[in-house]
């Protein structure tokens, strides 16, 4: 007979082992890079004034109609918000406060207008949320360099596992809605391509 009590035990014993901690802050370096650099690209392409700016009137979704669109140029005030607190996720400085604060900001501008919907938006929203879980900041960090926290190489291994099981849903869900006609027929691929093809010449 199995005991089901012994192996939660042991399971709960691999989950709060500490582990190395070096992918866990490369990931929170690189994703506070690419948060950064979506804002900017956001701000310099004219995204913000697309999608937040010039349109009379946002689709929010249900239930969140009070979120609405800064007035004026407030929307480029907005996004240099997030792009400073993005900087301060890269950098590990005041990490669990910077985190919070973009994941915040993140969640209201997804909600705020959901015309420009992508899906990666909604994976960037639930990685944010698990990024003010865990210790991120414990080394190549300002945190560690100014002392706030201690300096550690190491944290617990549901910090590491916790991103598997979120990118394992991820990819096995978008592999499983690929299984139709229209990516077999690569009907997809040439609309990408074809769009793709308008934008170089125009």
């Amino acid at each position: 007979m199995i005991d089901t009590k012994a192996l939660w035990n042991r399971f709960f014993i691999k989950l709060f082992r500490p582990v190395d901690n070096s992918s866990l802050v490369i990931f929170r370096i690189i994703f506070g890079f690419l948060l950064w650099y979506h804002v900017m690209a956001s701000l310099f392409t004219g995204t913000v004034y697309i999608h937040f700016i010039q349109p009379p009137f946002t689709f929010n979704y249900i239930g969140f109609d009070f979120l609405q669109p800064l007035p004026g140029y407030g929307m480029y005030y907005y996004f240099g918000l997030m792009g400073f607190t993005a900087i301060l996720i890269m950098l590990g400085a005041w990490y669990r406060i910077a985190m919070t604060g973009f994941a915040i900001l993140w969640t209201l501008l997804y909600l705020m207008q959901k015309s420009g919907y992508n899906n990666h938006y909604y994976l960037i929203l639930l990685l944010c949320w698990l990024m003010v879980l865990v210790p991120a900041n414990g080394n190549l960090s300002v945190d560690a360099k100014r002392k706030s926290i201690l300096k550690t190489q190491v944290c617990p291994q549901w910090a590491i596992w916790i991103f598997s099981v979120q990118f394992s849903i991820v990819y096995f869900f978008g592999a499983m809605n690929k299984l139709n006609n229209d990516w077999f027929s690569g009907k997809f691929l040439a609309i990408q391509f074809s769009r793709l093809s308008i934008h170089r010449v125009y």
